[in-house]
């Protein structure tokens, strides 16, 4: 089903509560742009106590909603982008452009998503053992008592971080196959990537 058909689920009161909760669910399944955990922390955070309050079962449904639509205005926009480069000769993208097909941000909220997403991908196990770990979440500490902000010295290391968390993530891969290696590679890189988009 789609995203349209679950979310009249969530809105329809004459639904049992079980089955609007199961669809605000089938819902964030379709359209996770945090993470599935982190997208539902972030309603949470936003809409109140959505398992028990219909208005904020409701708020959390337009949360989602906004933040969806916000996102699919991106993906047409750059549809609309690469048809015009692609007329005039540019067959691939410009590498500072970013394809949006899967979002990665929440729209209409980037820093707060990225507080969620951060706060909750931060304490994931593992990652303090390792030197690029320790550095990455030190980093994301900060990002989160200074309630979503980096400073420049930040902004670089993160950026310098990304290079030989890129190289782990590919050494670690298939035919070498080492999955808890690449699993914290890839766990860091998310939160690198989480940090960085709040700078652009």
């Amino acid at each position: 089903m789609s995203f349209g058909t679950y979310a009249r689920k969530v809105a329809d009161p004459h639904l049992p509560w079980n089955r609007r909760l199961t669809a605000l669910g089938s819902c964030v399944q379709l359209y996770r742009p945090i993470g599935y955990q982190a997208t539902f922390a972030y309603l949470r955070q936003v809409a109140g106590p959505i398992r028990r309050d219909e208005a904020a079962l409701l708020r959390a449904l337009d949360a989602l909603s906004r933040s969806r639509s916000l996102w699919l205005a991106d993906v047409a926009a750059y549809a609309a982008r690469r048809r015009v480069a692609k007329r005039s000769g540019q067959r691939a993208p410009h590498p500072a452009e970013t394809n949006p097909s899967w979002p990665v941000k929440w729209y209409g909220d980037v820093r707060g998503g990225a507080l969620v997403a951060v706060e909750r991908w931060r304490h994931r196990a593992g990652c303090e053992a390792d030197e690029h770990g320790r550095q990455v979440l030190a980093i994301a500490g900060a990002f989160v008592i200074a309630d979503g902000h980096l400073s420049p010295p930040q902004v670089t290391a993160l950026r310098e971080l990304r290079a030989p968390l890129q190289a782990r993530l590919r050494a670690s891969a298939w035919p070498n196959h080492q999955p808890r290696e690449f699993d914290l590679a890839r766990q860091l890189l998310w939160i690198v990537s989480q940090l960085l988009i709040t700078v652009g």
